[in-house]
C-alpha cells in the first residue's frame, strides 16, 4: 500500500458537514484520509472540498475516473474508486486536483481557494461560482475583487460579488457591506444614476477607488446624492414664478441650508427619491416650504420653515399656504394642529432634525393632553 505523505507540522484543524461525511466514508476504504485532511494547508484542503462536491453530486466514479489520469498509474493500487479517490486527493498537488474536477486552472484561482481559510464553503455550488468567475472573461473583475480582500475570504464576500453592480465591485465596497445589504446598495447606485447627471460610471469608479479609509459607506452615497440635480418627481410649478422657488438640486438645497442655519442640505435623498419637495418662498421673510409627496403622486404642504428654525410669521405661512392652494397643493395640516402631530410622531419613535426648537414649548403640556385623548379614546 502506498503510504500517505508525511506531515510536515502536525496542526490538526477540524471541520464538518458533508465534507466530514464523505471524507470519513473514504477514510473506511483508505485509513489515514481524514487524519490527512485534518494537517492539509488551506489550499489543499479546498481543493479537496472542491473534490467531495463532485462525489456527493455526480457519484465517485466520475471522479475517480479524472483523478486517475492525473495521478501516476503507480500511485494508484487499487480500483475501488472511493480508494483511488482517497489516494489521488492525497498524493495530487492541489493544482492537479482543480484540473481535474473544473478541467482548468484559470489564472487566480488557487489564491482565491488558498484565501477561503480551513473550513469548506457551505454550499456546494460557491465551488462552481468561483470557477466560473475566475474562468469567465466577463467576471474578471469580480474575481479579481475578491483577491483584493485582506484577511480570510468568507463566502459572504462570494455571495456579495456575483450580486453587486459591476461599477460597485471593489474592495473600498466590499469591505464595508453584508450580504444582506446588497440590494439596498444596487438600489441606492440606481438612485444616483438617476439623478446625478455627473454620476457617469468614470467618475463613479474613480470615486470608489478614492474612498478615504475612515469614510463610511453612508457618507459616501450621501456625498453623491447632494450632487443631485434631476428628481425623481417635483411639483408643477413654474421655474419663473414670481413667488416660489422649487429647489431642484443637491447644491441649490445646500446652499440655502446655509443661509437658513439648519440642515436642509442633508435632505437631498429625499428630494432625490421625490418623497419631499422644498420650495423657497422668496419674499421677507424668507421661509421654506416643505413638500410631502402622497402615494398617488401628489404633493401637499407639510410645513413652513424660516431662518434657524424659528417660530415661523404666521401671516409668512398664510401666504404660502394660499399660494400652494393657488397651484393645486393643499396643506396637509395647519400651524394649530402642527405641534400635536409632531407629538405624535415622537410618540411613534419618529424624529426629523428640520423639526426647530419651536416644537419643544409646552411640550409637557401637550403630551399630557394626547395621553388624555388616547385614555379617554381607550
Amino acid at each position: 500500500m502506498t503510504p500517505l505523505p508525511a506531515i510536515k507540522a502536525l496542526k490538526l484543524r477540524p471541520f464538518g458537514g458533508a465534507a466530514l461525511s464523505i471524507a470519513v466514508d473514504l477514510d473506511a476504504h483508505r485509513p489515514g484520509f481524514v487524519s490527512y485532511v485534518l494537517c492539509a494547508s488551506p489550499l489543499k484542503r479546498q481543493a479537496i472540498f472542491a473534490a467531495l462536491t463532485v462525489v456527493e453530486q455526480e457519484g465517485g466514479e466520475l471522479l475517480a475516473a479524472r483523478l486517475s489520469v492525473a495521478a501516476p498509474a503507480r500511485c494508484i493500487l487499487s480500483s475501488h474508486p472511493k480508494t483511488m479517490i482517497a489516494q489521488a486527493l492525497t498524493l495530487l498537488r492541489a493544482r492537479k486536483i482543480v484540473q481535474a474536477v473544473f478541467g482548468e486552472v484559470p489564472p487566480g484561482l488557487l489564491g482565491m481557494l488558498s484565501g477561503l481559510g480551513d473550513s469548506p464553503l457551505p454550499q456546494q455550488r460557491f465551488y462552481h461560482d468561483i470557477f466560473d468567475m475566475f474562468s469567465n472573461p466577463a467576471h474578471r473583475q469580480r474575481a479579481s475583487a475578491l483577491l483584493q480582500i485582506t484577511g480570510q475570504i468568507g463566502p459572504s464576500y462570494i455571495e456579495i460579488t456575483r450580486h453587486l453592480d459591476p461599477i460597485l465591485i471593489h474592495r473600498n465596497i466590499l469591505n464595508r457591506i453584508s450580504l444582506a445589504q446588497v440590494d439596498d446598495v444596487n438600489t441606492v447606485l440606481a438612485l444616483i444614476r438617476s439623478t446625478v447627471t455627473t454620476a457617469t460610471d468614470a467618475a463613479l469608479r474613480q470615486s470608489i477607488e478614492q474612498i478615504d479609509p475612515k469614510t463610511r459607506l453612508e457618507t459616501f452615497f450621501a456625498r453623491w446624492l447632494k450632487k443631485m440635480d434631476r428628481p425623481m418627481a417635483a411639483p408643477d410649478i413654474l421655474a419663473d414664478d414670481p413667488d416660489l422657488a422649487v429647489l431642484t438640486t443637491g447644491e441649490a438645497m445646500v446652499s440655502l441650508g446655509r443661509r437658513f442655519q439648519n440642515c436642509l442640505g442633508s435632505k437631498a435623498p429625499f428630494v432625490a427619491t421625490g418623497r419631499h419637495a422644498y420650495v423657497y418662498w422668496r419674499h421677507s421673510p424668507e421661509a421654506i416650504a416643505e413638500l410631502h409627496r402622497l402615494s398617488n403622486g401628489q404633493f401637499v404642504l407639510a410645513d413652513v420653515h424660516p431662518v434657524l428654525n424659528q417660530r415661523p410669521d404666521p401671516a409668512t405661512v398664510a401666504a404660502v399656504r394660499n399660494k400652494l392652494q393657488s397651484l393645486g397643493i393643499p396643506a396637509l395640516e395647519t400651524i394649530d394642529n402642527e405641534l400635536r402631530g409632531c407629538a405624535v410622531l415622537r410618540l411613534t419613535g419618529a424624529f426629523d432634525i428640520m423639526i426647530g426648537p419651536r416644537f419643544f414649548e409646552d411640550i409637557d403640556e401637550q403630551l399630557n393632553e394626547l395621553e388624555r385623548e388616547f385614555s379617554n379614546a381607550a
